[in-house]
This record gives structure tokens, sequence and C-alpha cells, in this order.
């Protein structure tokens, strides 16, 4: 996981031709790509941490259109964590870290 606030559409590690919506958060690096991809090589090697959580959601495809989500969280109610990567970048035409 990404745990960055947005990813700008102008930022060089996703390519200046894209077209993403200041908004858009990055999410589920793969484990077989993330010391490797350009988006998170640098998070990955530098800027880990822990995403604390009481569950979470996966969910099941039951229909092409139509999935069924399915809660998880511990037995005990106690917190668990995922391991997360965050990041920062500065906005060259107007100097704002986004």
């Amino acid at each position: 996981m990404l745990a960055s606030p947005a990813i700008h559409p102008t930022d060089p590690r996703i390519g200046s031709n894209q077209t993403l919506p200041v908004d858009v958060f990055l999410d589920n690096a793969r484990a077989e790509t993330v010391a490797t991809s350009r988006t998170y090589r640098e998070p990955f090697k530098k800027r880990r941490c822990l995403v604390p959580a009481s569950g979470f959601y996966e969910w099941k495809r039951l229909e092409p259109k139509n999935k069924q989500p399915f809660a998880f969280d511990l037995l005990n109610g106690h917190m668990m964590a995922f391991a997360g990567l965050w990041d920062a970048w500065k906005d060259p035409a107007n100097g704002q870290w986004l």
C-alpha cells in the first residue's frame, strides 16, 4: 500500500502523459515488482511504515458487475497493521508539496 495523499498528474514517476486526477491514490504494490517499479522503488528503499487497522474488506466477484464485500478482523478485537509505503512530491510549477 502506498500511503500517499495523492499522486500528481505530472509526477515523473507515472509519466507526464498520464491524466490522473490529483486525488488518485495508489495502492497494493505487488511484492514481485515493488523494488523495481518506478512508482514504488524509492519509497520501498527509504519510506516504509505500518498502517494500523481494526479490520479490512476483501471483495468476491459474484457476476461481472457485482461484488460481495467480506469484512475481516481479529477475534480478540485488537488492532492489526499492514506494511505500507509513503511518499511526497513537490510540484515544480508552484513548489507545493503533495
